[in-house]
């Protein structure tokens, strides 16, 4: 077995555990029941003192917030679900460099989810018992081209409850960092219910399995 004194964490960047969004969306393998299997990893792992952190994304291109933010939540509850020590919810954020989602943000065809989406994540994870997640992606730890954000009012005080509550985390305290994060100002008057009316919109539109063919055929022309 490896030392005592040595800490060992290996990374799972899932994304998705839904497999077609991981698969074609992200296109990254896993097989069909990628929990099943990484569970028995998992097990074996923490026969050698090591551990797993799971990897869950929010913002896959291809898929509206409403989709995104479902795919997320699931990722992040089946993670959890199965010891993973803790899940890094990652917000899509666009870089330079990062090809895929970096042209398709300079051709109009993906922006990062709202800084809400990743709130409103969050809150459901709480309601349903799940907060051993940290949550990743903003200008504050990691700069980018664009991130989510809300408006002006809100942004810096939304990000920096997201970034206090992430310090709860990382410090083990669990069920503090969920009371905080119950209590702060999250709610925006002003650009929230601007958002609102866009997911709405967006669910009402065309359904995912019909706005596939038409985005790879955009996605194609570009590389």
């Amino acid at each position: 077995s490896i030392d005592s004194r040595i800490s060992v964490e290996i990374g799972v960047g899932i994304e998705s555990t839904i497999p077609w969004i991981r698969e074609i969306l992200v296109n990254k393998g896993y097989g069909d029941d990628p929990i099943s299997y990484f569970a028995k990893l998992i097990q074996k792992a923490k026969q050698y003192n090591i551990d797993f952190e799971g990897h869950a994304l929010l913002g896959i291109p291809g898929l509206i917030e409403a989709e995104a933010m479902a795919s997320a939540i699931l990722t992040t509850k089946e993670m959890l679900d199965i010891d993973v020590c803790s899940v890094i919810l990652m917000t899509t954020n666009i870089k330079q460099g990062t090809s895929l989602g970096n042209v398709l943000y300079l051709n109009n065809l993906f922006a990062p989810p709202s800084l809400h989406a990743t709130v409103e994540v969050m809150r459901a994870l709480h309601k349903d018992g799940y907060a051993r997640f940290l949550p990743f992606g903003f200008a504050a730890s990691d700069p980018a081209l664009q991130f989510a954000e809300g408006c002006e009012e809100c942004t810096p005080r939304i990000l920096s409850a997201i970034d206090q509550y992430a310090k709860i985390i990382n410090s083990s305290k669990t069920d503090e960092a969920v009371r905080y994060f119950s209590k702060a100002d999250l709610d925006c008057d002003t650009c929230k219910p601007i958002w609102y009316d866009k997911i709405s919109r967006e669910i009402e539109g065309p359904k995912l399995l019909e706005r596939i063919p038409d985005y790879v055929a955009n996605v194609k022309q570009l590389f």
